[in-house]
């Protein structure tokens, strides 16, 4: 999933490490999220079939400045309460600033995760059939005593009934770990820290997922290294590193890599680099679960680099929805050719700083309006998640 970037570190005046999914506010952050006011409405993105491929024009759309707003900045105030609406859920909390999400696979079940507030909730959608009905949220997991205070990326493993989770130091990325909690109660019964990286000093866990066969990857955007937790490891142990490859590396300051997801088919896992937006396919040697070949697809591709890329979503073999927040906000899905992207379909514009997907079938997804670029205030109220189509 962007996630946590330069400035949050800025909006809580310590580092200035992120360039993910938060940014400094939208009115002078060239990350910040779109305006589009979708407090109130059903839905504020607008659907696209937008199409680049191999020999067509790039995505106009993806580099334009969102700071122009239409007068509907709520300006971090509550607006009235709206009427149900079946396909954009409301947050409550004027600090929430969510990020990473996970779903059953029937979607029945969803569970978000907060940048500043330590918590995780578990939502129950709602049909919306009658006036008096409502989405369900409640507190999933908290962590008092967790100084880290923000969840981020989050993966649900139904078959091992456990949801994984990326638990960083929001305020100064100096330690991160990689937990799960049981989904029967929300007791955390696995924490793995993140070794700090060569390259030091800090370290993060931005995004995560799990292979068929229960192994957990994931991303570490400071220190350029991909971390795995072999299945059957002890419930405390320190998570490895997968993969250290020199290109995942970024300057002190930058964001490196951002979203995570695995690919059963291909027995691979997908990765974004916030910096560059260079989308990565990692192969899993079968035999020992080691870092196979590692393939740019866009190094032999005419088409523009994923900028903003945040969260990855595997739709199917060779189809990868990108979810780009910070100025470029959009949902975009990439046509993989062998070892290359083939096309680039841009399925939704003017999002709300969104941040990760849950893929729940049907063409349809749950989005997160993150709104990380307003870290430092001003939130829209109240913070949403969205039901969109990502088809053509």
């Amino acid at each position: 999933m962007r996630r946590l970037e330069t400035t949050i570190h800025q909006a809580l005046g310590v580092l200035t490490l992120w360039t993910s999914g938060c940014g400094d506010p939208q009115t002078d952050d060239p990350m910040s999220a779109a305006s589009t006011g979708l407090a109130a409405e059903s839905s504020g993105a607008s659907t696209s079939t937008d199409t680049t491929s191999a020999t067509g024009d790039p995505e106009g759309e993806s580099g334009r400045d969102n700071d122009s707003d239409s007068g509907s900045d709520s300006g971090g105030a509550e607006l009235p309460a709206a009427a149900c609406d079946p396909d954009v859920i409301p947050l409550e909390g004027d600090t929430f600033f969510p990020d990473g999400i996970a779903a059953t696979a029937d979607g029945s079940t969803l569970y978000v995760g907060s940048v500043l507030s330590n918590v995780i909730v578990a939502i129950t959608p709602s049909a919306c059939a009658t006036p008096s009905d409502t989405h369900t949220v409640v507190e999933f997991a908290v962590q008092d005593d967790d100084a880290a205070g923000a969840y981020l990326g989050l993966y649900l493993d139904e078959v091992a009934g456990l949801l994984w989770a990326c638990d960083a130091d929001a305020e100064a990325g100096l330690f991160a770990s990689i937990d799960a909690f049981s989904i029967l109660d929300g007791t955390r019964v696995h924490n793995h820290p993140i070794p700090i990286a060569a390259t030091g000093p800090n370290t993060f866990c931005n995004d995560l997922t799990v292979d068929s066969a229960g192994n957990v990857y994931a991303t570490d955007p400071y220190g350029g290294q991909l971390l795995r937790v072999p299945v059957g490891a002890p419930v405390d142990s320190q998570a490895e590193v997968w993969s250290g490859d020199e290109r995942f590396a970024v300057p002190r300051g930058d964001f490196g890599l951002s979203g995570i997801d695995y690919d059963p088919a291909s027995n691979a896992i997908y990765t974004v680099k916030f910096s560059t937006g260079t989308l990565y396919r990692i192969a899993i040697d079968a035999t020992t679960g080691a870092a196979g070949a590692i393939t740019d697809l866009l190094d032999a591709s005419s088409l523009p680099a994923f900028e903003e890329g945040d969260g990855v979503e595997v739709i199917a073999t060779n189809d990868v929805l990108v979810v780009r927040g910070g100025n470029t906000s959009v949902l975009t899905r990439a046509v993989i050719e062998t070892d290359q992207v083939a096309m680039i379909r841009t399925v939704q514009l003017g999002l709300d700083g969104p941040t990760a997907a849950a893929y729940v079938g049907d063409e349809e997804a749950w989005v997160v309006m993150g709104q990380l670029g307003r870290l430092g205030g001003n939130p829209r109220l109240p913070f949403t998640i969205e039901r969109l189509s990502i088809a053509d």
